[in-house]
């Protein structure tokens, strides 16, 4: 069911873009655009350092962990809670458990079969994007 779904979204998917190729071009004006917006993040981030502030707010993040070890703190805590609560073992016990076992297994089954349709789709639509590039190559030197 998943992979018909995903079937019909790289169909639809390669229609509108066959379209788009032939009337508005919007793909390679939304590329333009976004590069043009990145080039001027940067002038902004040369301009007023915004990556140095980010920086420094890390540092100072990680001044106060190893400060106050709250990494740590939390780890003994949620040792403590589990000792006391046996969390683990409950969650062990519900692993273990037969129709969690049953139905893992079939999540993992469909999650593989739907990881392989997305593949094989990922490498068509690839395939539709360079044939595309191709064609739009040929039209400028034509």
């Amino acid at each position: 069911m998943i992979a018909s779904f995903l079937r019909v979204m790289v169909n639809s998917y390669i229609a509108v873009r066959e379209w788009d190729m032939d009337h508005f071009d919007l793909v390679a004006k939304g590329t333009s655009v976004v590069s043009m917006v990145v080039d001027k993040l940067k002038k902004l981030d040369q301009t007023f350092g915004i990556s140095k502030a980010f920086q420094s707010a890390f540092d100072q993040i990680q001044s106060f962990e190893e400060k106050h070890k709250v990494r740590e703190r939390i780890t003994e805590k949620t040792k403590t809670l589990d000792e006391r609560y046996g969390v683990t073992e409950y969650v062990n016990a519900v692993i273990e458990n037969e129709k969690v076992q049953k139905i893992s297994k079939k999540v993992n089954e469909t999650v593989s079969s739907t990881m392989a349709t997305v593949g094989e789709m990922g490498e068509e639509i690839k395939t539709f994007e360079q044939n595309q590039q191709k064609l739009k190559k040929n039209d400028k030197s034509n």
